[in-house]
């Protein structure tokens, strides 16, 4: 995966990182190691699944927490490309399975609470050699026709607005394609193939958040539904 980025504001702090973490959704909660499952759920009745479950972490050093240092500048104006690999192990689901990249700081004085994150973007679900032809929504970005990395993703040539929004969502972009809602359990509540305008007066309030493809790349962004 190659993560780009470019820095528009000074990013006031000691140590900036770069972190890269692979992960994987619906996770069967009955504790195989098997392709699909993953921890048991204490308390859990019936079916259970974990989602947003961490596989891998693509840092230089995978026993570093706080991500890679020394990569982004944190100068406006600067921009930084940096390329991890990971190894997708048979227990993983490629279909499952998307790629989390964020800028945030180091751990200082053992503050947990006061590591800032600058920004972060979601890769669609990885599909080559998937199990799971069709792994159906999930609170990744993903599914989409195509393999994408973070590096498709450019929310930048996106626009939404209103947001907050009570009711039409006006969308911005070259080649629109599909535009899909999804809510904060990674439920798909709307999907449309065409028109730049999306009701979501019908949507119960709250944060969802917004697919959008366009031109075979996706760009994901959070809107507010008042």
């Amino acid at each position: 995966a190659t993560v780009k980025g470019n820095v528009l504001v000074d990013l006031v702090s000691n140590d900036v990182r770069l972190n890269v973490w692979l992960l994987e959704d619906s996770l069967l909660a009955d504790g195989s190691y098997d392709a699909g499952h993953g921890p048991v759920q204490i308390g859990a009745t019936g079916t259970f699944y974990h989602n947003h479950v961490v596989r891998a972490n693509l840092a230089s050093d995978p026993w570093e927490a706080w991500g890679d240092g020394g990569i982004v500048s944190p100068v406006a104006g600067s921009t930084f490309t940096q390329n991890y690999t990971t190894t997708i192990t048979p227990n993983f689901d490629p279909g499952k399975c998307y790629l989390v990249a964020f800028v945030g700081e180091n751990l200082l004085n053992n503050n947990l609470l006061g590591c800032r994150v600058f920004n972060s973007t979601k890769s669609a679900y990885i599909y080559e050699g998937s199990q799971t032809p069709d792994p159906g929504p999930g609170p990744g970005p993903g599914p989409d026709p195509e393999p994408q990395g973070i590096g498709d993703v450019s929310a930048s040539n996106v626009k939404l607005y209103p947001n907050p929004t009570t009711g039409n969502l006006y969308i911005e972009v070259e080649g629109l394609q599909k535009v899909e809602v999804i809510d904060a359990v990674g439920r798909v509540v709307m999907s449309q193939n065409n028109g730049n305008v999306v009701n979501m007066s019908n949507l119960a309030n709250g944060i969802y958040t917004v697919r959008v493809i366009a031109n075979g790349n996706t760009a994901v962004k959070k809107v507010v539904k008042k």
